[in-house]
């Protein structure tokens, strides 16, 4: 990220008819528009998350997530710098 530069990150479905498709979402103009989503998980079922910066910098975020039809907590590590170039093939680091 550029020094000074705030992001705003939304995780959830990709699919506005269905749990499906995890995807991490990141701003850089308070959520008028997403300029980066990974997907994190096809599997349906995706439920509540939580998100965290992992250091100092802001450089690292990480995600946990439910997933209702397996029952499962799943985690995710993002590179921020990764994630502002995912989307075309990108993928959790």
């Amino acid at each position: 990220m550029v020094a000074g530069e705030k992001a705003v990150w939304f995780f959830g479905a990709a699919n506005q008819y269905a749990r499906v498709q995890f995807t991490a979402r990141k701003s850089l103009d308070n959520g008028q528009s997403w300029q980066s989503h990974v997907l994190l998980s096809e599997q349906s079922g995706s439920g509540y998350s939580a998100m965290a910066v992992l250091d100092e910098d802001g450089d690292t975020v990480g995600v946990l997530w439910e997933s209702s039809t397996s029952g499962l907590i799943s985690w995710s590590r993002l590179d921020v710098a990764v994630a502002a170039v995912a989307g075309r093939g990108g993928g959790p680091a």
